[in-house]
């Protein structure tokens, strides 16, 4: 892990102004993307095809793709900083750095920096400004040469550069380790949760029908509680504390469901993430299905069970078998069968479950801890003001 007190040492303190920035534009050559149907599209070629949903398959330097092209069309050198130009992505903040020649389709845009502007330097420039803050997000998140060409950011010397992005890049060095471990992780917890809940299956002693566990409920009448979003990354969560990543309804709310603690949440129409356990009490949409127990269960226990591959698989098999990918009604998932061992047996599973979790939640609190860190020194690097010591700093004092 990078150590901030003996980072700090090599950077000398001076104040910037907004005279010290400059535009964007003035440095860099903007490029466009070519439609999919203008170039011949292959499964391998001599450069990458690179859409939106490509930029989800590395964290920082994008070398392949889906599709690859023998064309020249539009070509993007290697070298250049490529981001989306609508949508999502934008609030997503998705920057890569194109590390060989590649073409970009028209949902996409890049930038390559001239000789005074160092490649990385500029994609950590962005990283920290944020995609958002230089697009139009007024409706539609929109990023056009209108929005590059003018916004405004602190270039400093090209050794200075050299320096902040040796710096940035050896804390994403720690944050991949540390990601890299906590999939691992994860991947262990995936597979012995599997063996829990499958074993349950091919016993078949403790199965009973998922309706004589839970029941659907559709209590309404509470204008007054907080509304709630269901979050298939984050779970159940109160729509204020998520600030722009969900919108607020508008007008009447009374047909929303009411959602307590201990009450599952699931959207038949779109089930991919498994149900969603509650621990507090608000208003939900009411395209979800709320299900509450019937009998005494562990929560953990169903808590862990609806988000495993156990369940979402069979549900998928479902779904696909009863209403061909479409839709389903409480009726259909009441008649799956579902694990219900005792309560000695749920404990038992679950306080095993939590525990992987705990050790999962404390590698996450880790990366975190040092992204947070980073985005702290970036605000001192890309403002300038910190500028760092180079080698020539260094000679000169000697």
């Amino acid at each position: 892990m990078p150590d901030s007190n003996s980072t700090e040492k090599s950077f000398v303190f001076q104040a910037h102004t907004m005279d010290d920035r400059v535009k964007l534009g003035d440095f860099v050559k903007i490029f466009s993307g070519v439609s999919p149907s203008q170039v011949d599209l292959l499964e391998t070629g001599s450069f990458p095809f690179v859409k939106v949903e490509d930029l989800n398959n590395c964290n920082k330097y994008q070398k392949d793709s889906r599709s690859y092209t023998n064309e020249k069309k539009g070509l993007v050198p290697a070298g250049a900083v490529l981001f989306p130009k609508r949508g999502a992505a934008i609030m997503n903040n998705k920057i890569r750095l194109a590390l060989v020649d590649i073409v970009i389709d028209t949902n996409l845009m890049a930038i390559l920096p001239d000789n005074r502007l160092l490649n990385e330097y500029l994609f950590y420039v962005i990283e920290y400004k944020g995609l958002h803050k230089i697009a139009d997000t007024s409706t539609i998140p929109q990023l056009n040469n209108k929005h590059i060409n003018p916004f405004r950011v602190y270039i400093p010397l090209i050794t200075q550069q050299r320096k902040i992005a040796e710096i940035l890049r050896t804390w994403d060095q720690t944050i991949e380790t540390l990601e890299e471990l906590r999939a691992r992780k994860e991947c262990f917890t995936t597979g012995v949760q599997q063996r829990f809940f499958e074993s349950e299956y091919e016993a078949e002693t403790s199965l009973s029908r998922a309706k004589n566990v839970f029941e659907t409920v559709s209590e309404r009448g509470k204008p007054d509680l907080p509304l709630l979003a269901v979050m298939q990354d984050i779970g159940i969560v109160r729509r204020d504390e998520l600030d722009r990543r969900v919108t607020m309804p508008d007008g009447d709310i009374s047909n929303y469901k009411v959602v307590r603690p201990g009450d599952f949440v699931i959207s038949l129409r779109s089930f991919e993430g498994g149900l969603e356990y509650s621990d507090v009490l608000g208003l939900v949409s009411p395209a979800y299905t709320v299900l509450r127990p019937k009998v005494k269960i562990i929560d953990d226990y169903y808590r862990h069970f609806f988000k495993s591959k156990s369940f979402i698989g069979r549900l998928d098999r479902l779904v696909f078998g009863i209403r061909d990918g479409k839709q389903i009604s409480f009726r259909d998932f009441g008649d799956m069968y579902i694990p219900s061992p005792s309560l000695k047996q749920q404990k038992g599973v679950a306080e095993s479950l939590n525990l992987i979790e705990a050790e999962l939640s404390i590698e996450q609190q880790r990366i975190d801890a040092i992204s947070t860190q980073k985005r702290g020194l970036m605000q001192k690097l890309m403002t300038g003001e910190w500028r760092v010591k180079t080698d020539a700093d260094e000679e000169a004092a000697a």
